[in-house]
């Protein structure tokens, strides 16, 4: 059986887009999925990322499995690093950091952000999302798989 994935184009990173739709069934399988997409991303040396992205509660948390990103690498500093791992044809850093007092899915609050960052950058291919989430629990960080998913 082939479910679609609620997938987006985000123009600005971080912001709500209420013309995104989002499948809730979808959502619930998202940790046990492969994600496959394709398309063209410049980033230059902006700030943006080309990342599968979600949230969960309880505790609340956001994840990121970075494909590509622009001038910044969300892993390069002032985080926690967990290590690497392999999947998907690429290397993946492994790191955390913890977000106090800033907006959120539930209003402004301090959450753990969990992220995998691919090493070899590309725009596109297939993500096993499962690689991530037990690679996150294997570091003592077991994001809860009930969560909102966009492909930013």
């Amino acid at each position: 059986m082939s479910l679609p994935v609620s997938v987006g184009l985000l123009a600005a990173p971080g912001k709500k887009n209420p013309a995104i739709p989002r499948t809730d069934l979808n959502a619930l399988l998202i940790p046990y999925r492969q994600i496959t997409y394709s398309g063209t991303y410049s980033p230059g040396s902006s700030g943006s990322y080309l990342a599968v992205y979600g949230w969960v509660n309880k505790p609340q948390a956001e994840y990121y499995v970075v494909e590509n990103y622009g001038g910044f690498n969300p892993c390069s500093g002032g985080v926690t690093k967990l290590g690497t791992i392999t999947s998907d044809g690429s290397t993946y850093t492994l790191c955390t950091d913890t977000r106090t007092n800033q907006p959120s899915i539930t209003g402004t609050s301090t959450f753990t952000q969990y992220w995998s960052v691919r090493q070899n950058k590309r725009s596109s291919g297939t993500v096993t999302m499962a690689n991530h989430f037990n690679a996150w629990a294997k570091h003592g960080k077991d994001v809860p798989r009930t969560q909102l998913i966009d492909l930013r």
